[in-house]
């Protein structure tokens, strides 16, 4: 009888530290409130070259500037709500989100000694040369 009560209980508090988790585990944090920040793999520099290697000039484009976006950083790494926060053109702004898709994990961002879910904020600069 008291194997069963033991038992009973261990599995009462197992449920409700498992629901407790999860309710903490679908909040978004913004970057001021992580101790550790999300990081592009090579780090800012890997980022920039990554932009440059992948992005498509817009052929009949002729402006020039910066598409700003926000996305999230999941606790695996992988990227996702890509919103444009202040666009060029449409034709930027979709090259920009094509070339954050193409992105490799990220290391996530860490509160408390474990991954939780980061919004970041980037710009991708679009240029005339000539």
């Amino acid at each position: 009888m008291i194997n069963s009560i033991v038992v009973i209980s261990c599995f009462f508090i197992l449920c409700c530290i498992g629901q407790n988790k999860s309710i903490n585990d679908n909040k978004i944090y913004a970057t001021n409130e992580v101790d550790s920040l999300p990081s592009f793999p090579g780090g800012e520099e890997g980022m920039r070259q990554h932009i440059s290697r992948n992005i498509k000039w817009v052929v009949d484009s002729d402006v020039s500037g910066k598409v700003y976006l926000s996305f999230v950083v999941n606790y695996d790494g992988t990227i996702s709500n890509i919103t444009i926060e202040k666009g060029l053109c449409d034709k930027c702004d979709q090259e920009a989100i094509r070339v954050v898709k193409t992105m490799p994990l990220w290391r996530p961002g860490q509160l408390n000694g474990r991954s939780v879910k980061t919004k970041v904020m980037i710009n991708i600069s679009f240029k005339i040369i000539g």
